[in-house]
């Protein structure tokens, strides 16, 4: 698997994502398409790995996402690698393809996080901050590439996020429905694929979450 595969699916491990209905139409074109079948709309899912059934993120506690941090910065040093094994042009072009992946998730991360309560009712605090600390850890990667590959912000050409600001319109839109989360339906993989089965975590008190989030990783709640 050459680099570029490997950190761009990096991105996508240990993942938590919802897409509403009236967006399908919004994330063609983009990183997106083809993630998550129409009929799985309006469901909040944890992705552990693309090559693995994804699961009802009411199943994950936020503590399993913890590890999302150590998966990006794993990605920063793979890049310092890359820089010394590829000639100059070459690595410019895997950095800002990568770069382009990332703010593609950035802001598809932030605007999730910023519109779940437009598109859920009554979500556990606990889901909430979530997403929150997805969007921060994404946020804080984007901030790292630019300080050690000396990119400038918002320099990188990104198709990406321009059909992903249409969502902002969408979400003026009358059409708009709040609905609670559907019951998880089992995604189809790979026949090769062979899903590990995930040791629940017993986290489910609040307290924790709000814990961890203000006294460790220093989160305003």
């Amino acid at each position: 698997m050459d680099i570029f595969t490997t950190i761009k699916d990096n991105l996508l491990r240990h993942y938590a994502i919802y897409i509403p209905e009236i967006a399908f139409s919004k994330i063609k074109g983009t990183i997106y398409e083809g993630l998550l079948p129409k009929e799985a709309a309006n469901t909040l899912f944890y992705i552990f790995s693309t090559k693995e059934p994804f699961v009802d993120i009411n199943d994950v506690s936020i503590i399993t996402l913890l590890s999302k941090s150590d998966i990006l910065e794993g990605n920063i040093f793979k890049l310092f690698e890359a820089k010394k094994a590829l000639g100059p042009e070459h690595f410019q072009v895997l950095l800002d393809k990568y770069k382009e992946h990332v703010e593609g998730h950035l802001f598809m991360i932030k605007w999730m996080y910023l519109n779940m309560n437009r598109t859920f009712e009554n979500l556990d605090i606990s889901i909430t901050n979530m997403f929150k600390l997805q969007a921060e850890q994404f946020q804080k990667h984007s901030t790292e590439l630019n300080n050690h590959f000396k990119i400038q912000p918002n320099n990188v050409p990104n198709k990406t996020i321009v059909l992903l600001e249409q969502l902002k319109e969408t979400y003026t839109s009358a059409e708009l429905k709040i609905t609670n989360p559907d019951p998880v339906k089992t995604l189809p993989v790979s026949k090769s694929a062979k899903p590990v089965k995930k040791q629940k975590l017993e986290f489910n008190d609040d307290d924790i979450d709000r814990f961890l989030l203000s006294s460790v990783f220093n989160v305003d709640l």
